[in-house]
């Protein structure tokens, strides 16, 4: 109103009580070059998920959905001569 501004939040539903969640396969061993991987999300049909990225070089095409599925993660190519690792 006039230059005054008003926050607005809005919580969103709850996930049911009974969520569990499991990934596949846990760990993941990559080449240096751009790779590919089939990563398994299982969980209940009505369960929320989120992908947390911390770093720019692995990639999934879906960072949230619910209930189980699966989808590619895939890194870029290393172009140091350091091994690397993220936690997704």
């Amino acid at each position: 109103i006039g230059t005054a501004k008003i926050m607005v939040e809005q919580a969103g539903v709850p996930p049911p009580a009974n969520c569990s969640f499991s990934v596949t396969p846990e760990l993941i061993s990559f080449p240096s070059r751009e790779s590919t991987e089939l990563v398994k999300i299982d969980t209940q049909s009505n369960c929320p998920w989120a992908v947390d990225l911390a770093q720019s070089w692995v990639t999934v095409p879906t960072l949230t959905g619910a209930g189980p599925t699966s989808m590619n993660l895939r890194v870029s190519a290393n172009q140091s001569l350091l091994p690397r690792s993220a936690a997704v």
